[in-house]
């Protein structure tokens, strides 16, 4: 697989700083994601497992920056209720991977990322949730077109999806509502 050869060389360095191995793990994390989702879609082209895919990354990002990410899935998603079309996987899984790395980023001690599949009227939400608090006056509109929810906005505008984020209660929770066409019901 190219991805993983690419992977294999996104390392971080004993020679570099903090921040460009920290800059080096974010890019390693961004093409361990798209790896995990094209590793699926081997396994059932055309369309990727929505529950899969997002343990599939989540498995990747704890791993990759040596954090807990705890993940609960309803039952109702449990089994592959819902698909991921080819053409949606890579930019959800981008999406997913940038949400859960700045919640692990910007998490407050050492609690654990949680990460959570939970059936809504329209299709599935995923919610991310960590320790910390948003800076004051935050607004995703406005975020830095160079930052991960820069991307996370880019991608967002090219699909049904629709993201929250917010905090309360000495919590951070970003809320991903997923609706057709970025997911398909299985067996409807």
């Amino acid at each position: 697989n190219h991805l993983q050869g690419v992977l294999n060389l996104l390392q971080p360095r004993q020679d570099a700083d903090a921040e460009s191995n920290a800059m080096i793990t974010r890019a390693a994390t961004q093409v361990a994601g798209i790896a995990q989702v094209h590793g699926i879609l081997m396994a059932s082209p055309a369309r990727a497992p929505l529950s899969s895919m997002v343990v599939a990354i989540v498995e990747a990002v704890a791993t990759l920056w040596n954090v807990p990410v705890v993940t609960s899935i309803s039952d109702e998603l449990l089994a592959p209720a819902y698909s991921v079309p080819e053409k949606e996987s890579v930019p959800l899984a981008l999406i997913v991977n940038e949400l859960i790395l700045n919640a692990i980023k910007h998490r407050r001690g050492a609690e654990p990322v949680n990460v959570a599949l939970e059936p809504d009227a329209n299709g599935v939400l995923i919610r991310i949730s960590n320790a910390g608090s948003l800076p004051p006056g935050f607004d995703l509109s406005t975020r830095a077109t160079a930052s991960g929810l820069g991307l996370v906005r880019s991608l967002i505008a090219r699909t049904s999806t629709r993201l929250t984020i917010a905090s309360a209660d000495g919590f951070v929770l970003s809320q991903l509502e997923l609706s057709p066409p970025v997911i398909v019901r299985t067996g409807v």
